[in-house]
Formats: structure tokens, C-alpha cells, sequence
């Protein structure tokens, strides 16, 4: 046996869950958009040349770039060895 008010309680919370996931859908894909236009594989030229480096047998975080610079190489080694 339910409670009438039970029931209207989880319909709300029920209805305010789906809308607030809802809002964190379209919050995610309107990031998920700007991100594209603005910033899409900014990183991939240092993942490309760390990986090169390991190739070559060069040391991974021994770089002629300063840090200001987007080649600089500044994420975790299994990154870079993951992009090789």
C-alpha cells in the first residue's frame, strides 16, 4: 500500500532529476561544441613529438623549447607512449 503524497514526492524528484540531467546534456554539448571550434588537438603536436623523441631514443622531458610554447611536453610519459 502506497502513500498518495509518497508517490507526488518521487514524481517531483523523478521529474527534477530528468531535468537537471538534461541541462547537464546541453551544458556538456555546448561546451563540447566551443571546445571544437577553439581549442581542438591543441596538444597533439607535443604528444607527436614526445612520442618522436622516444623513437629516436631521446630523452622525453629534455627540451630546446621553453614552457611558454605549446611543444613543450608537460603531461604524464604514458601519454606519449600511448601516441607512439
Amino acid at each position: 500500500m502506497s502513500l498518495p503524497g509518497v508517490d507526488r514526492r518521487r514524481r517531483r524528484l523523478n521529474l527534477v532529476l530528468v531535468a537537471v540531467g538534461t541541462l547537464g546534456l546541453f551544458l556538456g554539448l555546448a561546451w563540447l561544441a566551443s571546445s571544437v571550434q577553439t581549442e581542438w588537438l591543441v596538444d597533439v603536436r607535443a604528444y607527436y613529438d614526445a612520442a618522436a623523441r622516444l623513437n629516436a631514443g631521446e630523452p622525453l622531458y629534455a627540451q630546446t623549447v621553453s614552457t611558454n610554447e605549446s611543444a613543450f611536453y608537460r603531461y604524464p610519459p604514458l601519454l606519449a607512449i600511448g601516441f607512439r
